[in-house]
């Protein structure tokens, strides 16, 4: 099981998440992915500045030299699929071939509705992501690529250079919600899918739907990369509570109240609940121990520091990375 690093940028300049990837590199993890997100994520509070992850990406491949690299995930309908192609090709001739490409159906309207943009739905949002993906997949590897579809159209649409990797770079699909459409289009047109789930339980559930979804469309489920999000924190004090850190660091970077308690609200429940392991390195070893059972092929992690959950503080946090690849990381 491989073992990637991801960070969402939060309270970080572009000097600390250059360290924090390379240091990343250094201590051997596999691939490091950004979020590709308009404003900051957290539903109703969209003024924390957020970086733009396909100027930011360029920045972090020419920091490091062996660590892939990509958006975790890109959504539909943000970028024109051929100039998607076109950005991500280029990207991939540059970093020499470390290219992993995620892309979705997009999910939250604060994305798109304050830039005059749309936001259909979750079925029609879908149903742009396959378009996307085989327009794509067209551009990186055709010499002159056509397509007829009920979104998009290319005429003899050339796409010079070609990425690097063959037969093309990957592209994995993110999964955060849905069992019946979704698990269609990453056995369709995936090469691997990125899931964000909050427990085992999900995990086990989706997984068997895209295995049911391969049957259907007789596509090698095994083919398929399984890939898990998920937030680790390391720490030696039992008595650790995750949200009541996040209250303290939000009063601490003078956020105010409301603000504070949306942090605290998306870190507890519904599509911010994600898949969270908090305790000592032993603690997380046996986590990870039980993530590899599930029979993920890469987990990749975002480190929040119990100094400061909601981000910064790059120090710390790079400290517990090099915690957890020396007691954790040598065991997968």
């Amino acid at each position: 099981m491989k073992i990637g690093i991801y960070s969402n940028g939060l309270h970080y300049s572009y000097d600390d998440l250059r360290r924090l990837f390379q240091a990343a590199e250094r201590l051997g993890f596999d691939l490091g992915v950004i979020p590709d997100n308009s404003t900051n994520g957290l539903r109703g509070y969209s003024y924390e500045p957020n970086w733009d992850a396909w100027t930011m990406l360029p920045a972090l491949a020419a920091a490091t030299t062996t660590m892939r690299l990509g958006p975790m995930v890109s959504p539909a309908r943000r970028r024109h699929p051929a100039m998607l192609a076109k950005m991500s090709s280029c990207f991939d001739v540059m970093s020499e071939g470390r290219l992993v490409l995620g892309m979705g159906a997009s999910d939250y309207p604060q994305f798109w509705l304050p830039w005059g943009m749309g936001f259909p739905t979750a079925k029609e949002r879908i149903a742009y992501l396959a378009e996307e993906i085989q327009v794509v997949k067209r551009m990186w590897t055709q010499e002159r690529a056509n397509f007829d579809g009920k979104y998009y159209r290319l005429m003899d649409a050339v796409n010079l250079p070609k990425p690097v990797q063959d037969p093309h770079p990957p592209i994995w699909i993110g999964v955060t919600e849905g069992r019946k459409l979704m698990p269609e289009v990453v056995a369709r047109h995936g090469d691997g899918v990125a899931l964000v789930l909050k427990d085992d339980d999900e995990v086990n559930e989706r997984l068997g739907d895209i295995a049911d979804a391969c049957k259907r469309v007789g596509r090698d489920f095994d083919e398929i990369t399984k890939v898990l999000l998920v937030y680790v924190t390391i720490t030696d004090d039992p008595s650790y509570n995750y949200q009541e850190g996040i209250a303290r660091h939000g009063a601490e970077l003078e956020l105010g109240a409301w603000v504070t308690n949306r942090y605290v609200q998306a870190a507890g429940q519904g599509a911010g609940a994600n898949y969270r392991i908090t305790g000592t390195p032993d603690y997380v070893n046996s986590a990870f121990e039980r993530l590899e059972r599930l029979g993920l092929d890469e987990v990749v992690v975002h480190f929040s520091s119990t100094t400061a959950p909601i981000g910064g503080d790059v120090d710390t946090v790079i400290s517990d990375v090099e915690v957890f690849a020396a007691e954790v990381m040598p065991n997968f």
